[in-house]
């Protein structure tokens, strides 16, 4: 915590910039570092990079992803690590090695949400939660994309709560 002080903080420079190529003039990733590798968002795309050189290992083409990152599912002893990202309104699990769909996941390696996500879902045990732009928050098993269960914000018709809500918004 002593090397880098008020004295010296003026000769510090940066290690290294990569450019993701994205045009929309807007990046909030946070990146993820896992085992060596770095995962971050654009808007074009998913990138793994080395973190000490900057490098990219791989690149998954795709648009509209989450703007604010990632979320990383270690695997078990039967599935390898995935990357989780969305794309417009699509889940995708991506090999953490290789980037490419795991294909045992949802559809060909994605899952239908019905709705965009802002920020990369949150990881438990082997379930992907993700909040979505509705008021709706849902979760997917991480190796199978199977929906394990939705939770409506808004009080929903049959709800005993439903007739406290002014709207169904």
């Amino acid at each position: 915590l002593d090397q880098i002080n008020t004295s010296n903080v003026h000769t510090l420079q940066p290690a290294w910039t990569f450019r993701t190529g994205d045009k929309t003039g807007f990046f909030e990733s946070t990146p993820l570092v896992i085992d060596g590798v770095m995962y971050l968002s654009a808007q074009n795309g998913v990138f793994a990079l080395d973190p000490v050189s900057g490098t990219q290992t791989w690149k998954f083409e795709t648009s509209g992803s989450t703007r604010r990152g990632v979320s990383y599912w270690p695997g078990n002893a039967t599935s390898p690590a995935r990357v989780i990202v969305s794309s417009q309104s699509r889940l995708l699990a991506l090999d953490a090695k290789t980037g490419r769909m795991v294909q045992e996941f949802g559809e060909g390696g994605f899952v239908e949400m019905d709705a965009q996500m802002q920020s990369p879902p949150s990881v438990y045990q082997d379930i992907l939660i993700a909040p979505q732009t509705t008021p709706v928050i849902k979760a997917w098993n991480a190796k199978t994309g199977k929906l394990l269960w939705t939770f409506n914000l808004v009080a929903q018709p049959g709800d005993p709560n439903h007739k406290t809500w002014e709207s169904d918004r």
